[in-house]
């Protein structure tokens, strides 16, 4: 079973913190929100592990920042896979039925050539 987005952001977060559960918490939270736009992310987290835990250095920083995006991503792609959209399902309903109705192109006359 797959671990939550949460739950591999609180775990990567928490590597690198020494176990801060509650800095951990509120930024898996924020990374998780559906709102959340990578761009602001970026800006948010490496504010957060500034005013936190400002012993971390710049590199190890935009490491960390740049591999929780990387998730996020991930997740949201996974998830735009996992779901198709409303559209597709219509267009490909119509076209099979269409086809199996036999719909003439040119006059639009119908003929069913397959059973149900």
């Amino acid at each position: 079973m797959e671990s939550s987005l949460y739950n591999r952001i609180y775990q990567r977060v928490c590597s690198e913190v020494n176990n801060d559960e509650e800095f951990c918490t509120y930024l898996a939270e924020i990374c998780t929100d559906s709102n959340s736009h990578n761009d602001d992310l970026r800006d948010i987290i490496d504010t957060m592990f500034k005013t936190s835990h400002s012993n971390i250095s710049e590199t190890r920083r935009q490491h960390i920042i740049y591999s929780l995006i990387d998730m996020i991503e991930e997740d949201r792609q996974q998830s735009n896979k996992e779901i198709p959209t409303e559209d597709d399902t219509d267009d490909i309903d119509l076209s099979e039925q269409l086809e199996r109705d036999g719909e003439c192109k040119l006059c639009g006359c119908t003929q069913r050539i397959t059973s149900n």
